[in-house]
């Protein structure tokens, strides 16, 4: 059984917890109260009834979690009736204690207060009423203390809680917000720049062009070398002037990438300036997938993996950086990275920045250089498909957002066609799963699991009907599709890059939109290969992004698909 820590439910490892607990107080009080009633002549003889009472006390610890105001009721009615009828105090008083702590932790301070004062009433009642030798007023202090010291404490680290939470979110927020403030004034100093660069070329080409007409008359051949360095000089400034602007225009409206539809554009450019252009079509116009326009940004990113492969063991890192700087100048990388947020300069600078810092670990998804490349490169197709949706910041924004979907109140209920397995949240869960790997190492996948386990509604779509299709397709008794991270907040993604991860800033993950699916588990069943051509298939239609990262896969939903996939997602759930 497992669930979320919010929305009034649990995990299984706090179930398990708790249970351990309730035992542990359970089997404590049924040995510990009748020696606790051996030095307190005058009380009642531990009985059946008493055992009961203890019993009842403890088990409803179960639920202090997600029931903390009636676990604390069962239990002040079951202590206040054992003290009454007179029987000693003993360990019975510590899950009464526990109680009130537990509803001074998870409720409001007024709630909990309220609560707890009705149990205290409760609690006072066998010091006035009890059948044994009531204490009087003297009890009074005593009893008040088994109740307002848990709720003190409980008062604390709830605060604690929530102070730490806000400073998160806090310290989330002043990132993002200096990460703006140096963008700016990164753009400020290249459109300071763009001066010196246009006033150099034009300078250039008005002395040359000055030469040219003086020679013109006298000795041609001479001018012909002048028109030439005209042409020359004015390409390579437009060159260097569109690659410098492209960081000045993150924030201004962008075109759609550069494809195939917009050849007659090009046509008409190149006609405009005196070249005799033809353009054939053969067969009926059509538009095409997004992902043809895509293709040969994803050839360019391969052809120069084979040469960073082959810099790979080079000593210096100036061959990489050099090889990095011409390589994405061309025209279908700079294409697509000039469309993205950073612009040209700021992805060829940020992956520059990544190789720099590049250590191996056991950890990280990039196994080599080419490896860390290839996942920076391909997720910028993320990054210009949904570049102007709203970023998970902090952990509370994932947990509590409208857009995305319970998966464990899906999964009840049948309505998944994919398994995932979340990370345990305490040593006991941590320890739990660690003993099933060494009992079962190949039973499921070698994966942490979801932290957050929600999703939006077009991603759960897009992965029952993968998971329908690989079910189909895959050899018998292979295991479902299996989903290894779904959304992420950025303050997560910034706790796996502390860790080693090859967690890319921005990515997908923080906006909903990706997905890993597990791999190279599914070898042992001969379907690794299906379920990548299932995958690579629906790359080709324009649906998916695709990044091979090893042991598990990178999905990203395409925008065109999305309301397809909402429709779907409505239609399966009955909505």
């Amino acid at each position: 059984m497992t669930a979320m820590r919010r929305g009034g439910q649990w995990r299984w490892p706090e179930l398990a917890a708790d249970a351990v607990l309730a035992l542990v107080l359970l089997g404590f009080g049924l040995l510990a109260t009748g020696l606790a009633g051996d030095n307190q002549p005058g009380s009642r003889p531990v009985d059946a009834a008493s055992r009961a009472l203890i019993a009842v006390a403890a088990l409803a610890l179960l639920v202090r979690r997600r029931a903390p105001v009636a676990t604390l009721v069962v239990g002040a009615v079951a202590t206040s009736t054992y003290l009454l009828i007179g029987y000693p105090y003993g360990p019975i008083l510590l899950t009464f204690l526990i109680a009130v702590y537990t509803v001074a932790v998870r409720l409001p301070v007024r709630p909990a207060a309220l609560a707890t004062g009705g149990a205290f009433v409760l609690l006072l009642a066998h010091v006035f009423f009890g059948r044994g030798p009531a204490p009087g007023w003297t009890g009074v202090l005593p009893a008040s203390a088994w109740v307002v010291v848990p709720f003190a404490v409980g008062v604390v680290v709830r605060v604690s809680r929530e102070t730490a939470a806000r400073t998160r979110a806090e310290t989330a927020r002043n990132r993002a917000e200096q990460a703006r403030r140096q963008a700016d004034e990164e753009r400020l100093r290249i459109a300071q720049e763009v001066h010196d660069v246009v006033g150099h070329g034009l300078a250039a080409i008005s002395m040359q062009a000055e030469i040219a007409l003086h020679l013109l008359p006298k000795r041609p051949e001479q001018a012909e070398v002048a028109l030439t360095a005209i042409s020359r000089t004015s390409r390579e400034a437009l060159d260097e002037l569109r690659v410098t602007l492209g960081a000045v225009r993150r924030g201004a409206e962008r075109e759609p990438v550069p494809g195939l539809a917009r050849l007659p554009a090009l046509r008409d450019r190149l006609a405009g300036a005196g070249l005799a252009v033809e353009v054939r079509v053969t067969g009926e116009s059509r538009e095409l997938p997004a992902a043809v326009d895509l293709a040969a940004y994803r050839v360019a990113v391969a052809e120069l993996l084979v040469e960073v492969g082959a810099l790979a063991d080079v000593a210096s890192t100036r061959a990489r950086q050099v090889l990095i700087d011409e390589r994405l100048r061309e025209p279908a990388l700079a294409a697509v990275l000039d469309a993205t947020p950073q612009g040209l300069i700021g992805a060829r600078e940020t992956l520059l920045l990544e190789m720099a810092r590049y250590q191996p670990n056991d950890r990280t998804s990039a196994g080599d250089l080419s490896a860390l490349v290839r996942i920076y490169l391909l997720s910028r197709i993320d990054v210009l498909w949904w570049q102007d949706a709203p970023t998970f910041v902090t952990d509370d924004q994932v947990n509590g957002s409208a857009e995305l979907v319970d998966l464990e109140w899906l999964r009840r209920r049948d309505l998944l066609r994919f398994r995932y397995q979340e990370q345990p949240a305490t040593m006991l869960g941590r320890a739990a799963r660690g003993l099933r790997r060494r009992l079962r190492p190949d039973a499921t996948p070698h994966t942490a699991g979801l932290l957050f386990r929600r999703a939006r509604r077009e991603v759960v779509a897009l992965l029952n009907e993968i998971g329908r299709e690989f079910t189909a397709l895959a050899p018998p008794a292979t295991p479902p599709l299996w989903v290894t991270s779904l959304v992420r907040s950025a303050e997560h993604q910034y706790r796996l890059r502390r860790l080693g991860y090859a967690a890319m800033l921005p990515s997908g993950h923080c906006l909903g939109y990706s997905v890993d699916v597990e791999l190279a588990w599914f070898e042992r069943f001969g379907a690794r290969d299906t379920l990548a051509q299932l995958l690579l298939s629906r790359q080709e239609a324009g649906e998916l992004n695709v990044i091979d990262e090893g042991q598990a896969w990178h999905l990203c939903l395409a925008p065109t698909a999305r309301r397809r996939l909402r429709r779907a997602y409505e239609a399966e759930m009955g909505v």
